[in-house]
């Protein structure tokens, strides 16, 4: 994508966003442009950024709009964390203080908490909780998703084996992932059905197991017991 002139005078003129940027933030960091439209940052000796309090080290990124003029910060290997609160348009002076904070943080929460800019998505809140699996445990329990599906998650919460995992839900459907955000194929589903008659909750031992092959259950107990075992077998 190409700078919009009218938008983005002084970048358009410079070349890209990245040469101003680089003039912007001066000799401490590295700035690489990809593109007229987007600018990376790092520190000048090469080290990506700052490190999370869980060891992760995150990149930033600074881009434009293309039909108004604002400047965004992407961080990554996260993108989905951080949103910039509704009502504002950012300026380049806004996203450089937010980049370079980032990059200094011992701790990226910091940030996120003292710059008011900028807020924590949905993602980015279980993250910043410190236990992601447990935070989305709790926000299936806390939420109004139906009866049979609440009972579900009641029933699946209990499980050792299960609680340990992070939970989701996909159209109706109770998964469990390997924390953080690690989903697998083979990882048991379980999904609340209407029959005749009542809900049944159909087990898939992993995600592309053939119908014939799923077990059902009248119980969300005996469900998610089903489920816990599964992730014991071999896959």
């Amino acid at each position: 994508m190409r700078l919009a002139p009218d938008l983005y005078p002084a970048e358009a003129a410079a070349g890209g966003l990245a040469p101003v940027v680089r003039e912007r933030l001066g000799s401490a960091y590295r700035v690489s442009g990809e593109g007229e439209t987007h600018a990376a940052v790092e520190h000048r000796d090469g080290t990506a950024a700052g490190e999370s309090f869980e060891g992760r080290h995150w990149a930033c990124a600074i881009e434009v709009a293309a039909l108004e003029r604002a400047f965004f910060v992407r961080l990554s290997p996260t993108d989905d964390f951080v949103a910039f609160v509704s009502g504002w348009i950012p300026e380049l002076e806004d996203a450089c203080r937010i980049a370079t904070a980032v990059l200094e943080a011992a701790d990226v929460r910091a940030v996120v908490e003292a710059e008011p800019l900028v807020q924590w998505t949905y993602s980015g809140a279980a993250f910043a909780s410190g236990d992601e699996a447990e935070w989305h445990w709790q926000d299936l329990l806390a939420s109004d998703a139906g009866a049979e599906f609440a009972a579900l998650v009641r029933a699946a919460a209990e499980e050792p084996k299960l609680r340990r995992m992070q939970p989701s839900n996909s159209m109706g459907s109770l998964g469990f992932m390997d924390p953080p955000r690690n989903e697998r194929s083979d990882n048991p589903w379980i999904k609340p059905l209407s029959v005749p008659g009542g809900v049944v909750y159909e087990v898939s031992a992993y995600a592309q197991q053939p119908r014939a092959a799923r077990r059902r259950f009248d119980d969300p107990t005996a469900a998610a017991a089903f489920a816990a075992e599964a992730l014991s077998r071999p896959r």
